[in-house]
């Protein structure tokens, strides 16, 4: 695999946040890590901890398991392969 297929961590995400009133802290708002325009436009705030993942991953601006799943790494082996 190489060129437009290969599948790279060439996208930097975040994990949304929001603010708790009842505690006062910025907490987790979703467990999926998405754009920082991705999360502004959703209403919330962007963390402070980038990662990385492909490009092919992402819908609508935020990480899909699926897309995950029908795009893996070239070294990942999927559910069910043999070595």
């Amino acid at each position: 695999m190489t060129g437009e297929d290969e599948i790279r961590n060439d996208t930097q995400t975040f994990y949304a946040m929001r603010y708790d009133y009842r505690t006062g802290q910025v907490v987790p708002a979703d467990h999926r890590p998405g754009t920082p325009e991705a999360i502004r436009k959703a209403g919330f705030l962007v963390g402070d901890s980038p990662g990385y993942v492909p490009h092919q991953w992402l819908k609508d601006g935020f990480v899909d398991l699926q897309l995950s799943i029908e795009h893996p790494y070239a070294h990942q082996r999927t559910h069910g392969s043999r070595r």
